[in-house]
């Protein structure tokens, strides 16, 4: 079974959200979003963590409830043991455990306070009755902090994964062996020998004696015994590892002497590794028991370089596709979002507004519908037996062929590279129509405006008029506020009659979206174009536009008044 949904009530930074979650979901954003409560909040229903008043919303919230409510999707067989009050058509257990609440029913601080529906609806009965049962019918939980030590991961002391891994295979085969046999009962014969040395008159018993004669008016007795020898004892006091570089020799290395891009990878080794060495209980007839294992992983890109970066992510894909795992990460990796964009439902996007955490994901279905809107507006134009033969010819040109919906999300995701996923973690983007314009912004943030120092923006390249509606789109989709700057192509009277009416449409077009848009905030319309607009000649080849408008700034060729309007339009949207 994975989780399919989560939904956060009065949680940390949290009002009421709910996201969707699949076998490998990413969750995105600026810094200081919320990104880690929710990673927090899945941490408090497993218990790796304990809630505290201070987990409670600072803000107003409507009520003095905190819970946090997952969906399960059962396999058939974790189905047919469900017990059948907790059954659905569809195959989902629904658990929302309490933290906080005025209702006792509900909230009991003995109890573990998870809830089933039943019937459709929330139950007030304990989830599989006893506080311990019910925690242990969901699955395990595996927690990788963003700065985690390699030498927290390989412990022996306390809780680790690698101390996990030794724990079973000593429990599985150690234990079986005659070997651990004879050392048993030769630490047996050991433990006489210390009992009844009498050398210098020390042993076990005399320090038995000399208390029992300290305490002997109280009528208690007090004895000494070894605890029985058992394989979790050996992997915690005696195991202990080394490392060897090949280069080097077999000169023995700690974790320490390597580099921060190993330590990582070790740790994401250890924690691929952990579930394939998790003792499987046979259920019982009739005996719910999940085997999932939740793989929660903060910033897994820490430390490594863009393509050992996407060699992990390949590797959590693949971790998230085995039987039982869900993997859950935390990113600022550009490269993480870009390499999961053809799946768009995989990322979650998290801001903060006025202190509450919000969130915001695609829904393929609305985003696939909304990138072939223009699409199908041009189709219904071309099809009308009254439109001009020189348009129907002119669009028929731009479009080339029937585009079909799932073809325009498909080029969208391929099109969210490394550079342009950082749009995801921008307070506010700048699409720009193609590279003249945003070439020459970039270029004079690092010259002419280097004054300007909050950079906490994204300038986009669209490529093209056409394919602006399908950023507006997704920003829109992603709660990302944006501005638009792209031409009119006004077309002089020597121009084509087609590619008036052509660029007619998609202008009507894009001021209709922009209207529907609740994040589009503000756009700057150039009349004719960019290079008219300037005031400065067009360059002899289309493909020296985007460096022409630089050159011709840089010689000086562009008026004093219009440099002060494109900066000023670049400082309203800096306002947004």
């Amino acid at each position: 079974m994975y989780i399919v949904k989560m939904i956060v009530h009065n949680i940390k930074s949290f009002k009421h959200e709910e996201i969707d979650l699949y076998e490998y979901s990413l969750f995105i954003g600026k810094n200081n979003s919320g990104k880690s409560n929710l990673i927090y909040a899945l941490r408090l229903f497993y218990d790796d963590v304990k809630y505290s008043k201070t987990d409670f919303p600072i803000f107003d919230t409507t009520d003095k409830e905190s819970w946090i409510e997952l969906h399960y999707k059962l396999e058939n067989c974790e189905f047919d043991t469900l017990k059948d009050e907790y059954k659905t058509e569809d195959k989902v257990l629904k658990l929302r455990r309490y933290f906080a609440s005025t209702d006792k029913e509900l909230f009991d601080s003995k109890q573990s306070n998870i809830h089933a529906y039943e019937s459709g609806k929330l139950s007030t009965n304990q989830f599989y009755g006893m506080r311990a049962v019910s925690r242990s019918k969901i699955g395990n939980l595996v927690y990788i902090p963003d700065v985690s030590k390699s030498s927290e991961q390989l412990k022996t002391s306390g809780p680790s994964p690698f101390r996990d891994i030794m724990n079973f295979v000593f429990k599985s085969v150690v234990k079986q062996s005659k070997e651990f046999v004879q050392l048993t009962k030769s630490f047996n014969t050991f433990e006489k020998l210390l009992k009844e040395n009498k050398e210098d008159e020390l042993s076990i018993k005399t320090v038995e004696a000399d208390i029992n004669d300290l305490i002997g008016d109280w009528g208690i007795n007090f004895k000494i015994f070894f605890n029985e020898l058992k394989p979790e004892d050996i992997v915690k006091n005696l195991v202990s590892h080394y490392f060897s570089d090949a280069e080097l020799g077999d000169s023995q290395q700690k974790i320490e002497d390597f580099g921060q891009g190993f330590q990582r990878h070790l740790i994401y080794a250890l924690i691929n590794l952990t579930p394939k060495y998790q003792p499987v209980k046979a259920p019982k007839k009739k005996d719910f028991q999940s085997n999932l294992t939740l793989i929660l992983f903060e910033e897994p890109e820490a430390f490594l370089h863009p393509s050992q970066q996407d060699t992990l992510n390949a590797s959590l894909q693949d971790l998230a596709n085995t039987q039982d795992n869900q993997v859950i990460i935390t990113t600022h990796s550009t490269n993480f979002v870009s390499n999961n964009f053809a799946d768009v439902k995989k990322n979650t996007h998290i801001k903060k507004e006025e202190g509450v955490s919000l969130t915001y994901h695609i829904d393929p279905n609305i985003l696939s519908s909304g990138l072939g809107k223009l699409v199908a507006k041009l189709n219904e134009i071309k099809s009308n037996p009254e439109t001009h033969e020189h348009l129907v010819k002119n669009i028929e040109k731009k479009l080339n062929f029937d585009i079909p919906e799932y073809y325009e999300i498909l080029k969208l995701s391929f099109s969210v590279d490394s550079e342009r996923a950082k749009m995801f973690f921008a307070s506010k983007v700048l699409i720009c129509e193609g590279a003249t314009e945003r070439n020459l912004i970039l270029y004079l943030l690092d010259n002419d405006w280097s004054t300007i120092k909050n950079r906490d923006f994204f300038v986009l390249n669209a490529e093209g008029k056409y394919n602006i509606p399908k950023y507006m789109e997704l920003l829109n989709e992603m709660g990302i506020k944006h501005s638009v700057w792209y031409d009119k192509d006004f077309i002089n009277n020597k121009g084509n009659s087609a590619d008036i009416g052509f660029w007619d449409i998609v202008n009507s077009f894009l001021d209709d979206e922009y209207q529907a848009y609740p994040f589009s905030k503000d756009r700057k319309i150039f009349d004719k174009d960019f290079e008219d607009f300037l005031g400065i000649s067009k360059p002899p080849s289309n493909h020296l536009k985007p460096i022409h408008s630089i050159i011709e700034w840089q010689k000086d060729n562009i008026k004093e008044e219009k440099k002060n309007e494109i900066q000023e339009e670049f400082l309203k949207f800096l306002n947004l």
